[in-house]
């Protein structure tokens, strides 16, 4: 049996539902993106978007990251089907997703500058 971390019990569990193939993705900007910019490039090293899908009345995120190594991104829609009841819960569980994608990977200076940057945030 594995154990909860204690942050997840403080969040309402995200709501999932099936990802949709041909859904829709945002195609303006999100509500609020959160950045940890890139020392030297013109891109971000690490961006969670957030928004509120006004149509169900719960928060989506989507999550990126580009470290020298490998890199994820997508942009935040309901075709991926992750939703959250709160503006927190949506951010607390991009950051769960974001952490996840870098414990699983080779622990780089980027990795761990994106790893704090993710756990600073509120």
């Amino acid at each position: 049996m594995t154990g909860l971390p204690l942050l997840d019990l403080m969040h309402a569990p995200p709501v999932r539902m099936p990802v949709d193939p041909s859904g829709q993705v945002l195609q303006e900007e999100p509500d609020e993106v959160l950045l940890l910019p890139h020392r030297r490039m013109a891109w971000p090293e690490a961006r969670i978007a957030l928004h509120l899908d006004r149509v169900r009345d719960l928060w989506m995120w989507s999550v990126s990251f580009a470290t020298q190594s490998r890199g994820h991104s997508y942009r935040v829609g309901a075709k991926w089907g992750k939703f959250a009841v709160t503006r927190a819960d949506a951010l607390h569980w991009a950051r769960t997703e974001l952490l996840g994608y870098l414990n699983t990977g080779s622990d780089t200076p980027a990795t761990r500058r994106i790893r704090i940057w993710a756990e600073a945030l509120s």
